[in-house]
């Protein structure tokens, strides 16, 4: 019989510690005191790699000043004993610059301790920028796509470059092109939808839904799009691609070309209308949203409708509501204004917001009202008097994405009716 003798695991763990390629790290956060478990050393730092988790001097000798201060944030979660993890650049003795990666989390069999580890990325990230780099330069060869693709500056939206398929589709000159932004290829109606595009991209660097857009001859047409926000150069640029085109058969610019005959909305008209003759006479805003929960518009779900009435100033929102799902909900009932819907449309400059799931959401608004109710998406419209916000048009959903850019056409039909709604109740309230 063969007898296998155990391995010494102390001794095996003492040595994987030292073979470590990182320097490992522990911290008593009470007394802020640093201890090191190997002796690894960054090449190019040599004995500098310790001093540099304790001298703030030395960090701010050698960390590029713009990275000091995620340096800087992690040391704080360090002290506040909560998970961290941070990539940040510095300068070598040789000049050359440096990637060195931070990561720490608190023990959790004795909170006094704070342990982690410090290595060099460098290889890393000068992979993942070349990475980058590439596929950068993909999206801004325009040319090689076989469908239209516009490049715009990020900050003011005005055209940079367009590829030939843009051209033909558009109707532009190259040069023509050059003097537009995107504002002047959009429907008016659904202007909107820019500042829509633009906070989606800022968090997520990427958009994409229905657009309406305009050629040269103010002809409308449908497109599904695609934005995506990179980096060229240092420049931030929006590259806009447009796949399925069709034409817009409801929308008409009325104020075409010379010569060319202007187009009507009968579809909006008529709905536009119809809700204005069952609006005449009522006072009551019950009856008012009543109107138009019980006259949906064509494949827009709504179980329930708000109107959430703005005083800003003094901090409030006023709510009124209709639909089974709000039954439980008095009629103005107040919440801050404060992580409200109103809030983020004034604070990102949006026309309208859509929300495709609330259980998502951070917003106080959606955990305090949405969906306790069940509302699971819902679209807002802001309207405004004098410059200033008061009134947001709310339709609820208890299904999530009920709501598209897609649809922004079919929602402008509520717009006037809705507004001149608000305004009888308003005046109705002031003679009371």
């Amino acid at each position: 019989m063969v007898v296998t003798e155990k391995p010494n695991k102390p001794t095996e763990l003492q040595d994987f510690i030292n073979d470590f390629q990182a320097l490992l790290w522990r911290v008593e956060v009470t007394k802020a005191r640093i201890d090191y478990l190997n002796e690894w050393t960054v090449k190019s730092l040599g004995n500098r790699t310790k001093r540099l988790l304790k001298d703030p001097e030395l960090r701010k000798e050698i960390i590029l000043e713009e990275d000091l201060h995620l340096f800087d944030e992690f040391m704080d979660k360090v002290k506040q004993g909560r998970r961290a993890s941070v990539v940040f650049r510095a300068n070598s003795p040789e000049g050359a610059v440096i990637w060195l990666k931070l990561i720490g989390t608190p023990s959790s069999r004795d909170p006094r301790y704070y342990s982690g580890f410090l290595l060099e990325v460098t290889d890393t990230a000068q992979s993942v920028s070349s990475m980058l780099e590439k596929a950068q330069l993909a999206q801004v060869t325009i040319e090689r796509a076989d469908y239209p693709v516009l490049l715009l500056d990020f900050e003011d939206k005005k055209v940079v470059a367009v590829n030939s398929e843009a051209l033909a589709l558009f109707g532009y000159s190259l040069n023509e092109f050059r003097s537009l932004g995107l504002g002047d290829l959009y429907y008016p109606l659904s202007m909107g939808e820019i500042n829509n595009i633009n906070e989606q991209v800022l968090f997520e660097r990427q958009w994409s839904g229905g657009l309406q857009l305009l050629r040269k001859n103010r002809e409308p047409f449908l497109a599904e799009a695609a934005v995506r926000l990179i980096n060229h150069k240092g420049r931030r640029l929006l590259r806009l691609s447009l796949l399925r085109i069709r034409q817009n058969e409801e929308a008409r610019w009325e104020g075409g070309a010379p010569g060319q005959a202007k187009a009507k909305r009968p579809a909006r008209d008529r709905i536009g209308q119809e809700l204005k003759e069952k609006l005449r006479g009522l006072t009551e805003i019950h009856d008012i949203l009543e109107v138009f929960l019980d006259n949906p518009l064509d494949g827009v779900p709504c179980e329930g409708i708000l109107f959430s009435d703005i005083y800003a100033k003094k901090g409030k929102v006023v709510v009124y509501h209709a639909g089974e799902v709000f039954q439980s909900m008095k009629q103005g009932e107040v919440f801050s204004y404060k992580g409200t819907i109103a809030e983020n449309i004034e604070r990102f400059k949006l026309d309208h917001l859509i929300v495709d799931e609330t259980t998502d959401s951070i917003k106080a608004i959606d955990w305090a009202l949405f969906i306790p109710k069940g509302i699971r998406s819902y679209f807002a419209k802001a309207f405004y008097t004098r410059g200033g916000m008061r009134t947001v048009m709310i339709l609820c959903s208890t299904k999530p994405s009920s709501f598209s850019a897609s649809q922004l056409m079919q929602y402008t039909k509520l717009y006037k009716p809705f507004e001149q709604g608000v305004l009888n109740w308003r005046k109705a309230k002031r003679k009371k």
